[in-house]
């Protein structure tokens, strides 16, 4: 990335902002541009152009914490069998990540925090259970072993009836470059899944289908074609993890595969999916 466009793209932004007196069309289109530059443009040139920012989000209980945990190797986030423990933003990255990001701390969107070391007894970070004082801040982990250049985000339920956990999912909205969606065969047509993913396609950015729970590739592919097709628009790319009981009580890591067999974990770090 040029070193002068993050300057020029800020001016740019200024620029747009300043009061004008303009026709509707052309108001209209600098609003366009606006938006455009805050929720696409900005955010990539924090930290520079060689990261990838994952948001994982899903219904209640669907196993996001569970897969956020297995893909930073540590458990960070709280998982529990009811579903509902994590109440703020969780990340995970590489030490280095974290000095760029770091830097430009008014670009990518979200409020990036060292976490507190308390846990809960090896059940996640204590502070990931409290309700943020702003839905954009990320209780962030330094994970030397993460790939380089990837954050992971985890999410609270988005479909809370706490307004807060919401507003925490839906922040990402603005920040991430791909989201994983976590699903069940039980919350795959749930309607907050549907206008989540409707809200995050109007965004054109890619999103990656986990379905959780699968009895069989069958059942599993129909459902991930049903869920395309209320959203209108078909997911980057399909994993799918096994029912197990090991994995629901967390003695087993969720660690889902596409029908290649290629873990979501090895994915994620492979650089032309990542580009």
């Amino acid at each position: 990335m040029a070193a002068d466009l993050p300057q020029h793209l800020r001016d740019l932004s200024y620029a747009l902002g300043l009061s004008v007196d303009l026709e509707p069309g052309v108001q209209a289109q600098r609003q366009s541009l606006q938006a455009r530059l805050a929720q696409d443009l900005l955010p990539r040139t924090a930290g520079g152009n060689e990261h990838l920012v994952a948001g994982i989000v899903g219904p209640n209980n669907a196993g996001k914490s569970a897969l956020f945990n297995a893909l930073a190797g540590r458990a960070l986030s709280p998982s529990l069998p009811t579903g509902g423990a994590t109440r703020s933003l969780v990340g995970a990255l590489s030490p280095e990540l974290m000095v760029r990001l770091e830097a430009a701390p008014d670009l990518l969107g979200l409020r990036l925090l060292r976490a507190e070391t308390g846990t809960l007894g090896g059940a996640g970070l204590a502070c990931a259970t409290r309700l943020a004082e702003h839905p954009t801040e990320v209780h962030c982990v330094e994970v030397p072993d993460l790939a380089p250049g990837l954050l992971l985000v985890d999410t609270p339920d988005f479909d809370s009836i706490a307004v807060d956990n919401r507003l925490a999912s839906e922040a990402l909205l603005c920040a991430v470059d791909v989201v994983l969606v976590v699903v069940t065969r039980h919350t795959y047509q749930n309607a907050e899944v549907v206008r989540f993913l409707s809200r995050w396609l109007a965004h054109r950015k890619p999103w990656v289908l986990v379905y959780n729970e699968s009895i069989d590739d069958e059942t599993s592919a129909g459902h991930a074609a049903k869920l395309a097709a209320d959203v209108g628009g078909a997911p980057f790319e399909i994993f799918t993890a096994a029912f197990d009981l090991e994995i629901a009580r967390g003695s087993v890591d969720l660690d889902p595969c596409n029908t290649d067999g290629l873990s979501l974990r090895r994915w994620l770090t492979q650089a032309e999916h990542r580009e």
